[in-house]
């Protein structure tokens, strides 16, 4: 059990962090999903790149009507999806009514 344990501080002192895939950066820059929240009215997709999270709105048919915007546009745009004002409902639906 030593023996593996020093193998382990030998080795561990061998590996630089410059040298681990870890270091890398995650993906090319483009958005990443954060998921969604869909109601019978309105789906909102959250994004998030380089800190900074977008949503885009689609209707009930998948035609969107807003993409890549900040949180105070959306808002703007779309009062009852105002985070700050927005409470979740069953399952965290972004339109509750049905």
């Amino acid at each position: 059990m030593a023996a593996a344990f020093v193998a382990l501080v030998a080795v561990g002192r061998i590996i630089t962090p410059q040298s681990s895939n870890a270091s890398e950066p995650i993906g090319d820059g483009s958005p990443l999903s954060l998921g969604e929240l869909r109601g019978p009215s309105l789906t909102v997709q959250m994004f998030t790149s380089a800190g900074v999270t977008t949503y885009s709105v689609l209707d009930g048919e998948g035609r969107v009507l807003a993409s890549q915007i900040g949180a105070t546009e959306l808002a703007s745009r779309f009062p009852s999806l105002d985070h700050r004002t927005i409470h979740a409902g069953r399952l965290m639906l972004a339109d509750p009514g049905d």
